[in-house]
This record gives C-alpha cells, structure tokens and sequence, in this order.
C-alpha cells in the first residue's frame, strides 16, 4: 500500500508538472498570438493612418482644385461683366452722338426748310414784281 502510494503521489506530481508544462505552453502559446494580434492591429492602424492622410491629400487637392476653378471663373465672369458695361457704355455715347446728330440734322432741316420758303416767297415775289413790270410796260 506504501508503494501504491508512493505511485499515486509520483504519479500526481507528474500530472502536475505534465499540467504545468502544459499551461506554460498555452500561456505561450495565448501570448504568441496576442503579439500576433498586436503586430495585426499595429500594421492596420498603420495602414488608416496612411490612407487617411492619402485621403486628406486627396481631398485637399481636390477643394484646391474646386477653388481655383472658382476663382478663375469668378476672374472671367467679372471680365466679361466688364466688357458688358464697356459695350454698355459705348452704346450709350453712341446713342447720345446719334440724337445730337439727329437734333444737328433736324435742326439744319428746319433752317434748309427755312431758306427755301424765304427763297421761293422771294421768287414769288420777284416774279410778281416782273409780271406787274412786264404788264406795265405792255400797256
């Protein structure tokens, strides 16, 4: 019975030792694959980082993009915005030159106008004058 015994407590201490070296190797096992997990979970942080930024540059130069375009339209509509009020302007120094001509040349009408009656009523009148002379020296 005293070497049954003794089996059975040589026997437990080596399930023991068999137990601990078994949960030695799972704790190094679990650990193996918690820095396997972390070097996972580093690369893939690593990896947002770095198309995070890409996209931040993206974006980036894409509203640079969107500004510049807004500003040289801003730039070409204000231009031709310009041109519009120069043509404006000159349409309407035109306009102006027009009625002045036109009040110019009304004006020469009437005094054309004018002369000529003056000059018919002289004619009128010269040949009446002659007429009477002419029947004067008839009779």
């Amino acid at each position: 019975m005293e070497k049954t015994k003794t089996n059975c407590e040589a026997e437990l201490i080596h399930l023991r030792q068999e137990r601990a070296r078994h949960t030695e190797e799972k704790k190094e096992e679990i650990d193996k694959l918690k820095s396997q997990i972390r070097e996972v979970k580093n690369y893939k942080e690593k990896e947002i980082e770095k198309i995070s930024k890409e996209n931040k540059q993206l974006h980036d130069g894409l509203v640079k993009d969107h500004n510049t375009r807004q500003e040289k339209l801003k730039a070409e509509i204000n231009t031709e915005k310009n041109k519009l009020q120069k043509l404006r302007d000159e349409n309407l120094k035109l306009e102006t030159k027009n009625k002045n001509e036109k009040s110019t040349n009304e004006a020469q009408l009437v005094d054309l106008i004018n002369n000529y009656d003056k000059e018919m009523f002289t004619l009128t009148n010269s040949k009446s004058d002659a007429q009477k002379d002419l029947k004067r020296v008839s009779d």
